[in-house]
């Protein structure tokens, strides 16, 4: 049915226009049309065999967009805000961001303790940071809990009994870490440790998926079991880029992810933060694809990406340019193990932020620990 239009005549009560009566019935055939179309309480149904019926509000509440908090994405207006506000909102759904569009920042995202999922289709969308003191995103959590080995456990064993596993729960990341040296650092930092994911708990015994790297004897050294329930980040098809860093006694990182269970980074750039391109600290699972990391040149880190006391990560199909290191497997108290590097790339070459240049096979233009 065609649209009913209201014949309000040429001027008031000239009898040309509808009456009332004819009025009230294009009227009402209009809501009868809209009616039909939308349904009820305006339903959304997929097409597809099994799909159900839904209100539209619900399916549009299924993502958010950042636009829906004011930001505009012309590389002018500072869109620090509407992106702080849109990621916290969603708490883990879906923030989308219009592919080929540049977003500026002002300062750090930061987020703690919340699920993190920010993607585009289509051509990657940039969030672009002006300026040269400040980071790009952060996203971290606190510990659950903290205790210790109440009794020995052997290299390879999968159960750790534990002070006190109240509240612990399957998919938690559990940190060991000793009070003794790991023999393998002569940096006197790294201690006897490791990550793990817990895989079940009765009483205060934890099982994990994976087996102990070591042996721990609680008659010699005490055994600190901290327990993290993992915030979850996905990032997809963004580039991070800055104002080209100058040399600084404070570097700073485009991408910082902590305590994180199965992240996923795919297809992302960053380029321009001196520190490093993608950080990743006690992140269990991580799976970081086509990664590219540019110009992460300063001459302490300058790491295109960095793991720091992970496990299980995975990089694939990464490219590093003008980089100090690709990527840098490492840690500080707590070691990195069971990461894998395949089909990565480092460009060798460039110049470090202190003026040095990197010749084209030197081991500081490396890809590894």
């Amino acid at each position: 049915m065609a649209k009913q239009t209201l014949n309000v005549g040429s001027s008031a009560n000239d009898g040309t226009g509808d009456t009332i009566r004819n009025g009230s019935i294009k009227i009402n055939s209009n809501f009868e049309e809209i009616y039909n179309s939308l349904g009820d309480s305006a339903l959304f149904k997929q097409s597809g065999t099994g799909s159900i019926s839904r209100t539209v509000e619900s399916k549009l509440k299924d993502f958010v967009s950042v636009k829906d908090f004011g930001a505009v994405g012309d590389g002018v207006v500072d869109d620090t805000a509407a992106i702080q506000a849109a990621v916290e909102a969603a708490n883990g759904k879906a923030v989308v961001f219009e592919g080929g569009k540049t977003y500026l920042i002002s300062s750090e995202l930061s987020f703690s303790g919340i699920d993190i999922s920010l993607w585009s289709e289509g051509a990657p969308a940039t969030i672009f940071l002006n300026g040269q003191n400040d980071n790009g995103l952060r996203a971290d959590n606190t510990a659950f809990s903290s205790t210790t080995l109440s009794s020995s456990t052997a290299k390879y064993s999968r159960t750790w009994t534990v002070a006190n596993a109240s509240g612990i729960t399957p998919g938690m990341i559990m940190e060991i870490k000793s009070d003794e040296l790991w023999y393998y650092d002569n940096r006197g930092l790294a201690k006897k440790s490791e990550l793990h994911l817990v895989e079940s708990v009765s009483g205060n015994d934890v099982r994990t998926y994976l087996a102990a790297n070591d042996g721990y004897d609680t008659s010699t050294e005490t055994v600190t079991v901290t327990f993290y329930d993992p915030i979850k980040v996905n990032i997809q098809n963004i580039n991070f880029k800055a104002v080209p860093q100058l040399n600084t006694s404070s570097p700073k990182f485009a991408l910082q992810i902590l305590y994180s269970s199965g992240a996923r980074i795919t297809d992302v750039t960053t380029e321009g933060f001196q520190a490093k391109g993608l950080g990743l600290e006690g992140c269990y699972g991580a799976k970081v694809t086509r990664h590219t990391g540019i110009n992460c040149n300063y001459w302490k880190t300058g790491y295109g990406a960095q793991t720091y006391g992970c496990t299980n990560t995975v990089f694939s199909n990464c490219y590093y340019r003008g980089c100090r290191r690709g990527i840098d497997i490492s840690g500080g108290e707590v070691i990195s193990l069971h990461n894998l590097i395949e089909s990565c790339v480092n460009d060798g070459g460039g110049y470090s932020s202190n003026g040095d240049q990197w010749g084209l096979t030197d081991s500081g233009s490396s890809i590894g620990a």
